[in-house]
């Protein structure tokens, strides 16, 4: 169990590892958005795609071939994962933290209590 100074700092943490997943996931989208901008310039300039369907055919099939767009689809969707536990834990670490002031409120009004008595 964590003490109850211990908490601003754990909360801190799980914090910052919530911004560095943020920016791994902000990466990833980057990525997959320019193999997808690359894959449309090849569209763009395919004189035998004549039409929308064919052109969106077309990029659906370069996108399944590309490996490294589905890599790193994987990877958003992990990293996302891990994010999503950490901001649990982030909640309990909160929650936790609110309980110990109220505690620790309720102590002093009944040590204040008694000694009023």
């Amino acid at each position: 169990m964590i003490k109850f100074s211990e908490y601003p700092a754990a909360i801190a943490s799980i914090k910052i590892e919530i911004h560095e997943l943020d920016i791994q996931i902000e990466r990833l989208y980057k990525i997959i958005k320019q193999i997808e901008s690359q894959v449309d310039s090849i569209i763009a300039f395919d004189k035998t795609l004549y039409n929308d369907a064919q052109r969106k055919a077309k990029r659906q099939q370069l996108l399944q071939e590309h490996i490294s767009h589905w890599e790193f689809q994987e990877d958003i969707s992990e990293v996302r994962a891990i994010r999503e536990i950490k901001n649990i834990d982030l909640g309990r670490l909160l929650d936790e933290f609110s309980v110990m002031k109220l505690e620790k409120r309720e102590a002093i009004a009944q040590m204040e209590l008694q000694v009023a008595i």
